[in-house]
């Protein structure tokens, strides 16, 4: 059994939250490592671990407790700005005294440009598309689950400022630019 990393309340072993006081608790379990890493065979022969597919693509580090509760409290609106598209320029030239501002000013800023370059090469094979070179049947449904994707990642960027976390998002979370 182990217990909460803040006020050492009796946890089971795939708690990741405290129910007690809410704290993340930093270091998983043995048996959260086993659901993240891979799965264990149920195979007659024996338990042959199976990798995890996907695992580092979508993998999130949260840096929470990296930053000062009064940072976090006082700087949610910046934080939320950074995931609005060109408003992310807000917190990346006025939020430089708070790391967590530039955490979330990173992200979004990262979420903003890759927008951008998303719609910068639809519009470009659109263009192809009027010259009779690229088939639009095959680019527009492409580009929409992309967009998708991206305004998912908006979301949840913006529900991580919201609840005070500092949650690096998937498969973009690891670029640094600020």
């Amino acid at each position: 059994m182990k217990t909460c990393v803040n006020c050492g309340a009796e946890l089971g072993d795939r708690d990741r939250f405290c129910g007690r006081c809410g704290a993340a608790q930093t270091a998983p379990s043995a048996a959260v490592k086993a659901e993240t890493e891979g799965a264990v065979s149920s195979s007659p022969g024996g338990t042959e671990k199976q990798p995890a597919r996907f695992s580092g693509l979508l993998e999130r580090e949260d840096h929470t407790d990296a930053y000062r509760k009064e940072d976090i409290e006082g700087n949610t609106l910046f934080a939320v700005l950074s995931y609005l598209g060109i408003l992310c320029l807000i917190p990346v030239f006025s939020g430089k005294e708070s790391p967590y501002v530039r955490f979330h000013a990173n992200q979004g800023l990262v979420l903003f440009l890759t927008t951008l370059v998303l719609n910068m090469a639809r519009a470009l094979l659109t263009g192809l598309w009027i010259f009779g070179k690229v088939d639009t049947y095959l680019v527009s449904p492409l580009f929409t689950a992309l967009n998708v994707a991206v305004f998912a990642l908006t979301v949840l960027g913006i529900a991580n400022a919201v609840r005070g976390k500092a949650a690096e998002l998937p498969v973009i979370g690891k670029i640094r630019l600020i």
